[in-house]
């Protein structure tokens, strides 16, 4: 996903190869969760601890609780 608009991401990644290859090129990315919380400071969704813990437990997403705890604190949840 490419966002044209200043203090954005080039890309939405969301796989441990793929960033390390991001981070070597130097290309700004994010991932789902990076993408959720923007979206909850922009407003368009109310709350985003709710949807990473479902990913976690339902889809077996890799969440570790570093990242919840750092959710927690970005998003005041």
């Amino acid at each position: 996903m490419f966002w044209r608009e200043s203090n954005r991401p080039d890309f939405l990644i969301d796989e441990r190869a793929g960033r390390r290859i991001a981070e070597r090129l130097g290309i700004e990315y994010t991932g789902v969760i990076g993408l959720l919380v923007r979206a909850k400071q922009d407003g368009y969704i109310p709350a985003v601890l709710p949807l990473v813990l479902r990913a976690r437990t339902e889809l077996r997403f890799f969440v570790s609780e570093e990242v919840v705890e750092q959710v927690r604190r970005l998003t005041g949840e």
